[in-house]
């Protein structure tokens, strides 16, 4: 169960960065 939560807590931020680095600065 921990380990769900931890691949979902992970995709997510590494969605998040990726979001920010599309982001043109």
């Amino acid at each position: 169960l921990w380990l769900l939560v931890i691949l979902q807590v992970a995709l997510l931020w590494v969605v998040t960065d990726l979001r920010h680095q599309a982001i043109p600065s």
